[in-house]
């Protein structure tokens, strides 16, 4: 059984919690959200504007801290760094951190052998990674003794790359340009004003259409997709 750790309890991590609820080889045993709040936790996991209801419901025991699903007992913290996490009282073998937070990528080779074995990230940092990883794209590079640090990539990159290599091996490929439709996102307004970035807080993007109001407008931005 892996033991898993969730840092950043948002849209990703909440999903990747209910996706595990009932496997069989790998639990999670503690998650970490700079919202302290637990009881909320609790709530955004039980309803969900997008997905429903939860079937098992899950508790909030604010006494102990901690989130009780299917009769198994998650730790619960709000720290604001990965690396001041407790996560070796849960004796946990890999962390998904899903905060978008670069500084948590760069805290992630911090507790590497020493706490963890692994720490997968959920987006496309520019730097602090060992690989990056996209199933049925390059899974093949995984290098176990040597890759600790992984990124997942992004959602628009994980959706063509299977894609683009299949037709690449099969057909070849001498050019192209890819589009993404992307629905509106948590940092972005209701309303026109300034706005911030997730991963590097402090900063006020500089495209300043990413500003205006995201439920009325059709707002270009350049992908990392190709980065990525």
């Amino acid at each position: 059984m892996i033991k898993l750790g969730i840092n950043g309890f948002g849209r990703i991590g909440r999903a990747i919690f209910k996706i595990l609820q009932n496997d069989r080889n790998m639990k999670v045993v503690a998650v970490n959200d700079i919202d302290p709040l637990i009881e909320n936790h609790a709530y955004l996991l039980n309803y969900d504007t997008v997905y429903g209801q939860l079937s098992k419901k899950v508790k909030a025991d604010q006494q102990n801290n901690i989130l009780v699903s299917n009769s198994n007992k998650i730790a619960f913290f709000s720290e604001q760094n990965i690396e001041d996490v407790p996560w070796g009282d849960s004796d946990i073998d890999v962390i998904i951190d899903s905060s978008g937070i670069y500084s948590n990528v760069k805290g992630s080779h911090k507790i590497i052998n020493s706490i963890v074995q692994k720490v997968i990230i959920t987006h496309s940092p520019k730097d602090s990674i060992d690989q990056t990883i996209i199933i049925a794209a390059n899974e093949n590079r995984y290098l176990k003794d040597k890759h600790h640090v992984i990124s997942s990539s992004i959602c628009d990159a994980n959706a063509c790359a299977p894609v683009l290599k299949l037709i690449n091996e099969n057909f070849g490929i001498e050019d192209g340009f890819v589009t993404t439709l992307h629905p509106w996102l948590g940092y972005q307004n209701l309303v026109d004003g300034s706005v911030q970035s997730v991963s590097s807080p402090g900063h006020y993007w500089k495209d300043f259409a990413l500003g205006r109001a995201s439920q009325d407008s059709l707002i270009p931005k350049k992908t990392t997709l190709m980065s990525a």
